[in-house]
């Protein structure tokens, strides 16, 4: 295994200690913020994924951004998508 091509630069960087640690904070490197993350199956159910975020109004929608109503039919892959971000 190569760690180059497995850590990048700059997080090997900050790991070896020449890099402030507050420098890998998300909110300074918004250029290597997704707001389109895939999570495929890191949540169990539609009530897990709504479980892990009381802090957000989560939406299911389905592949062509229309909103599934039915919680029960939001099954397979979860992709989360934030529109807006406030760092």
């Amino acid at each position: 295994m190569n760690i180059r091509s497995v850590v990048p630069e700059w997080l090997l960087d900050l790991l070896m200690g020449y890099l402030d640690p507050a420098a890998a904070h998300y909110s300074r490197r918004p250029e290597h913020y997704l707001h389109r993350q895939t999570w495929l199956d890191t949540f169990l159910s539609p009530e897990h994924t709504i479980a892990a975020f009381p802090q957000y109004h989560v939406r299911f929608v389905d592949r062509r951004r229309w909103h599934i109503k039915d919680k029960l039919v939001a099954k397979g892959k979860y992709y989360i998508h934030v529109s807006e971000f406030d760092f």
